[in-house]
């Protein structure tokens, strides 16, 4: 008869420590493959949007060089140096209104840096800030091209701030973003000529429609800023950040324009730009 098997040898003795680790490196891989999976789609999701952003908003560009026969021109990014690059700014901004605390020195020049961005060139990444209005505190961009400047101005700024805008139409100073964005008129009240020009024009109120609606889709937004600190109160107009939260940025480089995101490594030049080069090309040919 054989012996009855003790209690002890009949229950199954528990994992071995490597069975521990081969089972916690399965999970792991499974785990690691499941996030590379989410990760995949949030970050194909985050390209989609952005591409449609910057698609979007390259519609504006074509429309303006079909009206004007060319891409605008804006103020240029800066490196650190003072080097100038083939980027610019996408957003406009000005002083609307000068808080108790606050004077803002109108006859200083210079650049101020109210943002940089990275790119690659070559094998090093660099940075650039974006150049801002001298010691106006105005900034121009491709907005500025999209939203009535004159008109803009005249409905946002305070009574205290008009007559010096209206001076900068009239005589921009040398060396400052006037010279370049604005056209002198001779005229004490040349800001509302240039308003009521702005109005006039057919084209460019075709362009401001267009820029309400991509601000209806959420792609561009005018706000209205105040600074806690000091009571003065911006208009900003531009383009939102893309998915990643980087701002958008325009670049006419040899007679073409196009919008760019930096993608998901945020600097501009490498392999995952989304850019809308050749986002009206198609539409010519058809």
């Amino acid at each position: 008869m054989s012996p009855i098997p003790s209690l002890a040898s009949s229950v199954r003795r528990g994992f071995t420590l490597i069975e521990l680790l081969v089972v916690i490196v399965i999970i792991g891989i499974l785990a690691g493959g499941l996030f590379m999976m989410v990760n995949a789609g949030s970050n194909k999701s985050a390209i989609a949007e952005t591409t449609t952003q910057v698609h979007s908003i390259a519609a504006l560009l074509e429309e303006y060089k079909a009206i004007y026969g060319d891409y605008p021109v804006v103020n240029a990014c800066y490196e650190n140096g003072g080097q100038r690059t083939e980027y610019a700014a996408l957003n406009f901004h000005f002083i609307t209104t000068e808080g108790d605390d606050v004077s803002v020195n109108y006859g200083s020049s210079g650049m101020s840096s109210g943002g940089s961005i990275r790119y690659k060139d070559g094998n090093s990444i660099r940075t650039a800030h974006v150049r801002q209005g001298s010691g106006d505190e105005m900034t121009f961009g491709l907005c500025s091209h999209f939203v009535p400047r004159a008109t803009t101005i005249i409905e946002h700024a305070s009574n205290a701030l008009k007559p010096y805008y209206s001076k900068q139409f009239q005589t921009p100073k040398t060396n400052s973003p006037w010279e370049l964005e604005m056209e002198g008129l001779g005229k004490a009240d040349a800001m509302t000529k240039v308003a009521a020009r702005e109005t006039a024009d057919p084209n460019l109120q075709q362009l401001y429609r267009m820029w309400r609606r991509l601000a209806k889709e959420g792609l561009v937004e005018a706000t209205e800023y105040i600074n806690p600190d000091t009571g003065t109160i911006r208009y900003n107009a531009g383009a939102k950040p893309d998915a990643w939260e980087q701002g958008l940025i325009y670049r006419n480089s040899g007679g073409a324009g196009e919008i760019l995101s930096a993608g998901p490594d945020g600097i501009f030049g490498t392999a995952d730009d989304i850019s809308s080069a050749g986002a009206g090309s198609d539409d010519e040919d058809d």
